[in-house]
Order: structure tokens, then sequence, then C-alpha cells
């Protein structure tokens, strides 16, 4: 199974929300597309879904553009970010419905709803009114319906919004169970959403692609450019200096003392060089340092 996005730009008069876009999916498994709101993720993916068209490129599917476009969209699930219901309805109706539009048996939507209510902790709930549901609630029954189908490419924007933290620990679990069957495109700007579940990671910031790698990758390559630098709390001149001069992951208050974890691709006068990288630090380092004179340091 082959999915490419070529040349995709997407323009809305004078603003450029995609910028000549080229990824391929093609294997199996999750792929995290990590970003700030505004990166042009959820553009990216409504061109994907066929719910907008690209200002230029086009989308291939099995290297096919129109027939390839209309076998996509039967093995298509989609989660928005803005996601509607209606309220009149009880949590099962509205999958039940959902479901016939979709095309789909009743003999084999009726398991696949009970199953997946089940799994989402909501299942208690199904026949009660959507207007009665709390936004986590309403969220998990978003990402249900996009399970309907069985899809074979699970398209998830935004996916976590309104859950708590453990409804979205079982949610990463359900999706690293079932990603070993098809492609998994989770769009986010929470590093935590794709932390250890993400097979590859897509970077995105102002309609661009900024960087495109594994885990394994992503943290090797900021190897040796994160430090540690404590200074009294006083010291308002160091602190000016580090605001100044590094991108800060984060500031640790420790009693007297401020502790700040920092990018740098030089060596930190009085730091210690960081060796346990996160995903969290390569996002800094790569989307988040561009709003910086950091940017024009970087020798990668």
């Amino acid at each position: 199974m082959r999915l490419e996005t070529i040349n995709l730009e997407k323009n809305y008069g004078f603003k450029t929300a995609l910028k000549e876009t080229n990824i391929t999916f093609e294997k199996n498994g999750i792929y995290g597309l990590l970003g700030p709101n505004g990166a042009g993720k959820s553009t990216l993916m409504k061109i994907i879904c066929d719910i907008i068209k690209p200002s230029f490129g086009e989308i291939l599917f099995e290297n096919d553009n129109k027939k390839g476009r209309k076998e996509l969209k039967k093995i298509l699930g989609y989660l928005p970010q803005d996601f509607g219901l209606l309220d009149e309805l009880s949590g099962y109706e509205f999958l039940e419905y959902l479901s016939v539009l979709k095309g789909i048996k009743k003999s084999v939507y009726k398991k696949r709803i009970n199953d997946l209510l089940v799994y989402m902790n909501i299942f208690n709930v199904r026949n009660k009114p959507l207007i009665s549901y709390s936004g986590g609630m309403k969220q998990r029954i978003g990402i249900i319906q996009s399970l309907l189908n069985n899809p074979k490419i699970l398209i998830l924007d935004e996916p976590t919004v309104g859950l708590d933290p453990s409804e979205r620990n079982n949610f990463k679990n359900l999706l690293s169970e079932i990603s070993s069957e098809r492609i998994i495109i989770l769009s986010t700007h929470i590093v935590s959403d794709i932390e250890n579940i993400a097979d590859d990671i897509i970077m995105m910031d102002e309609g661009s692609i900024i960087k495109e790698d594994n885990y394994s990758n992503f943290i090797k390559s900021i190897k040796g450019k994160i430090w540690k630098k404590q200074i009294k709390k006083e010291d308002e001149k160091e602190r000016s200096i580090i605001e100044d001069n590094y991108i800060i992951i984060q500031e640790v208050n420790r009693g007297d003392f401020l502790e700040f974890r920092i990018i740098s691709n030089n060596e930190v006068k009085d730091a210690e060089k960081i060796s346990d990288i996160t995903l969290e630090d390569a996002y800094f380092y790569y989307v988040k340092s561009k709003s910086k004179i950091f940017k024009f340091m970087r020798n990668d």
C-alpha cells in the first residue's frame, strides 16, 4: 500500500498554508505529524481526505491519481479536528447512523460499535443523548466513528483533545495494537501524544516539513546539543544571557537556584551536557528554535 503527496501546496489568497509538501506513506505503522497550531497539519490532512483541493500538486494512491483516489476513500478513516455530532441522538444511534452511511452491514457494525464502546470506556452511556456527553466522551465517539469501517489508512487530527491522562493512555495503546495492520497518520502539537508510539515523525511549521525521520534518528541528531545549567535565583545578568542566547526547553525551581534545560550547538560554560535526550528536545531544536537568532547558528 502506497500513499504519496506530490508537491502539495495550498494557498488562501496571498497566504500559503502548505508549501511543496512531499511525503510517502508506504509501510504500516504510526506516522506522527508534529507541529504547532497553524503549521499546516490540518490542511494536509484535509487534502489527503479530499475535503479541500490543493492549489498545486496531487495525491497518489497506489501510484494512481483518479482511480486511486476513489479506492482510497473506501479504506480511509478520518477524525477531523472539529468533529460535529447530532446531539439529539444517543451515542449508539449516532454511530449506527454513520455505519449505515459508510455502507457497513448491520451484522458487522453492531459488534464493532459495541466492542469499540467498551474499549473506549463509554459503553455504559451508549443510550444517553450526545448532548449530555462531556467533551472527552464526545471525542471518544469521534475516535470510534473513524474506526467503524476498519480502515486501512487512519487519519487523526488532534485526536486526544479533551481526553484525560487515562483516556490518552488507552487511546495510545489502541493505536499501538492496530498499527501493524494499517497506516495511521496522527497530527498533534503535543509531543507526548506520539512519543514512544510513532514509527516515523514528520515535523512541520509554517506550512513546510522541517524534518522527517524515525524516532531513533531524531534523538541521535541532537545528541550533545542539550545542556543543563544552574544559576542563582538573584543572578539576573546570567538569566538574561541564557534567555538572549539559548532556546530554553525547561526551567525548574531548585530552592535557591534555577535549573535550565537549554539547546546549544556549542559548549555552554558551567553547564552539564545531557545524555537522556527526549523527543520534546528534538521538537524544540527543529521547530521552536526557528523563532530566535539561534536558527542561524545551527550547523545541520
